[in-house]
C-alpha cells in the first residue's frame, strides 16, 4: 500500500530553462559575430598587411622565447624587428592568461593596472573584445564607441572597423518608428488657460505729479 504522505508530497520543479531575453541577446550576438567577421575578412582582403593574428603570435613567442636564442638565432629568423617588438609590447596577466599589451601604458603587468594598459587585439578575437564595449553603454556608436575602444586597445583598432560593428549590429540597424506627422490646423487647447492670472498693483500717489 502506498504511502499516504508520499502520495501528498508536491512533484520535484522542472530544472529552470534560460531566460528567453538571455537566449535572443545571445542568438542577436552570435548573428553579429558571423556577419561582422564575414565583411571585415571581405575588407581585409584589400588590405595588405592588415592580418595580425600569425604576426601577434609570433610576437608572443618572441617575447616568451627570448632567452633562449641568441640574438644571432632571432636575427636569422625574423631580422630587426624581434628588436622593435620588445620594446613596443609586452606581456601581462589579465583573468589567469598572459595577454600582449603596448609597453608604453600602465605600470604593473598584472590585472592592477589593467585600466591603464592598451591591450592588443587580433582579427580572430576583435569582436569578442570590443563588443562589451559596444553594449555596456547602450549600443555605443560613431566618436562615443570609438573613443572607448580606443582608450582600451590604443591605435590597434581603427575607426572603420567601429564603424562595421555598428553597421553589421542587428538592434542598431533597426529604424526607430517615428510618429507620423498630422496635417492641417490644430486648434489651441483654452481649457484652464484662464485659471491663473496676475494683478500688479501701482501705487499712484507715490509718483510724482507730471503735466
Amino acid at each position: 500500500m502506498a504511502d499516504p504522505a508520499a502520495a501528498a508530497a508536491p512533484a520535484s520543479d522542472p530544472a529552470p530553462a534560460d531566460p528567453p531575453d538571455a537566449e535572443a541577446a545571445a542568438a542577436a550576438r552570435s548573428e553579429h559575430r558571423l556577419l561582422f567577421q564575414r565583411k571585415l575578412s571581405e575588407m581585409l582582403q584589400g588590405k595588405s598587411g592588415m592580418n595580425t593574428t600569425l604576426v601577434m603570435e609570433v610576437i608572443r613567442l618572441v617575447l616568451t622565447q627570448w632567452e633562449s636564442r641568441s640574438g644571432a638565432e632571432w636575427k636569422e629568423l625574423y631580422g630587426t624587428r624581434p628588436w622593435k617588438w620588445r620594446k613596443k609590447y609586452r606581456l601581462v596577466s589579465v583573468a589567469g592568461r598572459e595577454v600582449l599589451a603596448y609597453a608604453s601604458g600602465g605600470d604593473a603587468g598584472s590585472d592592477a593596472g589593467l585600466d591603464s594598459l592598451s591591450l592588443v587585439t587580433t582579427d580572430e578575437r576583435i569582436f569578442d573584445d570590443i563588443y562589451p564595449i559596444h553594449v555596456e553603454g547602450g549600443h555605443r556608436k560613431a566618436r562615443t564607441f570609438y573613443m572607448a575602444v580606443h582608450n582600451r586597445f590604443g591605435g590597434g583598432v581603427p575607426r572603420w572597423v567601429c564603424d562595421l560593428l555598428c553597421e553589421t549590429c542587428p538592434l542598431c540597424v533597426q529604424k526607430l518608428t517615428r510618429k507620423a506627422s498630422s496635417a492641417g490646423h490644430k486648434p489651441i487647447i483654452t481649457k484652464g488657460f484662464g485659471s491663473r492670472g496676475q494683478i500688479d498693483l501701482i501705487d499712484l500717489q507715490s509718483c510724482p505729479e507730471r503735466g
